[in-house]
């Protein structure tokens, strides 16, 4: 292969992956049921480069490539004609499905992840490749081949191939390239804040620093550790160079580093105290659903992911989608209701009992309204239409209530409803007031 031919297909990989690292980063959820704009139009430019690259390792190494679109195939020729090429994408292939996550053990659904030719035999056969070009005219969306398609699987091929044909010193996995960015962020890219005079007390904070460091078995691993701690490990110096470190790698625009970085957020074991109940969607259980209070309302969306990680979608106003991450299905749910709902203290008389209140922030308190004439002026009455976590909160018709809003994360400045207790269903309480005068 002369030096054109090589540049060439080191500029169609390029291309490629300009191409699908533009696409969502983290691991999608487990029904994997994707857009076109996402897959399929993303999914034959990177089929493509694979495919021209394998042949050109295979032609430039003495053996004769297949004339298909079967990406199997032709790494079947590759196995042949350059062990050493072969065995660096398998290597990287097996890399990249253990880093993101993805379990292919698990029953019935990535199976095709257990090597790298049962991917290609899969989502990189001649028939996929096909279906994928003329899906928006014929495929429907949940078609099966589209399910099986992982551009994170198919970029870090192509970042394999692409180093094949750089260099073969050094060649570096997902977890490698990672590894090496982090230890850029924390120490090489950092020499000027950890820079210090001999003898000056900025040398035992970076002394200390370096020490940190070392109590682990990767810096992965110490920056994560740091991000659990809010990057406050003990000095101002190191305290410092890990901001900086995390906020620049949030720059950076490899896939893999983009990922490891939205591990570093997964929340914290959650309260057991309400944890609402699912209604799960779609054909498999326990994979996708809608959470909703003990009355029914909805509070959000919870999605296993590939990686048995769980996608959280809370159900609140506004423009910019919310997504956070939880282990386990059971935090993420009680993670949705701990955010829709605010501690109150319902005063009846002299008895006085702690509640949950159901609602985002600002539609805590909605109300209906009625004009209505008094003896002096006219006023505006008010009826609070509250729902309770329990529906034991033991209010009746005609009880006399105050409703006071506890402290927590929120700080809500809201004023106490209070008033007559009009009606009562179950969970959800209607109370009047007259307080407000016009």
């Amino acid at each position: 292969m002369d030096t054109g031919q090589r540049f060439s297909i080191r500029q169609s990989i390029g291309d490629a992956l300009s191409i699908i690292d533009t696409a969502p980063v983290a691991v999608g959820p487990i029904h994997q049921i994707p857009t076109n704009q996402i897959i399929m139009n993303r999914y034959p430019v990177a089929h493509l480069s694979i495919e021209r690259a394998i042949k050109a390792l295979v032609q430039d190494s003495g053996g004769t490539y297949d004339r298909s679109h079967n990406l199997w195939r032709n790494f079947q020729k590759l196995k042949d004609c350059d062990a050493y090429a072969a065995e660096f994408l398998e290597a990287a292939f097996d890399d990249a499905v253990q880093f993101y996550g993805f379990k292919p053990d698990a029953k019935g659904f990535t199976p095709h992840l257990k090597s790298i030719e049962a991917y290609l035999s899969t989502a990189g056969s001649e028939r996929a490749f096909n279906a994928m070009r003329y899906g928006e005219l014929e495929q429907p969306l949940d078609d099966e081949i589209i399910n099986k398609v992982f551009l994170l699987i198919h970029g870090e091929l192509l970042r394999a191939l692409e180093q094949l044909f750089l260099s073969r010193i050094s060649l570096r996995t997902a977890v490698h390239r990672v590894e090496n960015a982090v230890t850029e962020a924390l120490v090489n890219d950092r020499w000027a804040e950890l820079g210090y005079s001999p003898g000056s007390d900025k040398e035992s904070e970076v002394d200390s620093y370096f020490k940190w460091l070392k109590g682990f078995p990767n810096r992965r691993a110490a920056l994560a550790e740091a991000k659990r701690q809010n990057f406050a490990i003990g000095n101002a110096t190191a305290n410092s160079v890990l901001a900086n470190a995390y906020q620049f790698l949030t720059q950076d625009n490899d896939p893999a580093v983009r990922y490891y970085l939205s591990t570093l957020d997964i929340l914290p074991r959650q309260q057991r105290d309400y944890i609402p109940e699912v209604e799960w969607l779609g054909p498999t259980k326990f994979q996708r659903g809608v959470v909703k209070s003990p009355a029914g309302s909805p509070l959000g969306r919870i999605e296993r992911r590939t990686d048995g990680l769980w996608n959280i979608i809370p159900l609140v106003e506004g423009s910019v989608r919310v997504q956070v991450t939880a282990e386990s299905q059971t935090d993420a749910r009680a993670w949705l209701a701990d955010l829709l709902t605010h501690p109150v203290a319902v005063a009846v008389g002299g008895n006085r009992r702690e509640q949950r209140l159901v609602g985002e922030a600002n539609r805590l308190l909605p109300q209906t309204g009625a004009w209505v004439s008094g003896e002096d002026v006219p006023t505006k009455s008010h009826a609070w239409e509250l729902e309770f976590w329990d529906e034991n909160h033991g209010l009746e018709v005609g009880d006399e209530v105050v409703v006071e809003f506890l402290p927590n994360r929120l700080n809500l400045p809201m004023r106490p409803p209070k008033g007559t207790v009009l009606a009562v269903d179950h969970w959800k309480v209607s109370v009047s007031d007259r307080s407000y005068p016009i």
